[in-house]
């Protein structure tokens, strides 16, 4: 092609590594935003959490698998991503605690997120109760 010449090694490499910079930077942009998502449910779930009548303290943290839709709402309810062990947590705790995924863990502002849906289709959360609440 006339005009461009050939492209010589340095200029390939060049333009790679500007493709590479780029590809991390986005990358690195985007699990910014799901941490800043992530972030965001967990408080929402564990601020919308009732405490079973008679359960006292300590309330173990709880890991939920959560699948979206692209409009934000919840694809079926929250799933358990580790079994806790069965001896340290009262089952009220749970139910609390699923009870609360199901009601609260919508996005809200899933259009802002709507690029990185992909990211956050599939979210795990770890929900540890809220200091103070008893």
């Amino acid at each position: 092609m006339r005009g461009f010449g050939p492209l010589r090694s340095g200029k390939v490499a060049t333009v790679a590594a500007c493709l590479l910079l780029l590809t991390v930077t986005r990358m690195q942009a985007e699990d910014s935003t799901i941490l800043q998502l992530r972030a965001v449910i967990e408080a929402q779930i564990a601020g919308c959490i009732e405490i079973p009548k008679g359960l006292k303290a300590p309330y173990p943290a709880v890991a939920l698998r959560l699948n979206y839709r692209p409009d934000g709402h919840l694809d079926g309810p929250p799933q358990p991503d580790q079994m806790p062990s069965t001896k340290s947590v009262d089952d009220r705790w749970l139910k609390a605690v699923y009870l609360a995924g199901a009601h609260c863990g919508s996005i809200a502002d899933a259009r802002r997120y709507a690029p990185h849906y992909a990211s956050w289709r599939v979210l795990r959360v770890t929900i540890s109760p809220v200091a103070g609440r008893s």
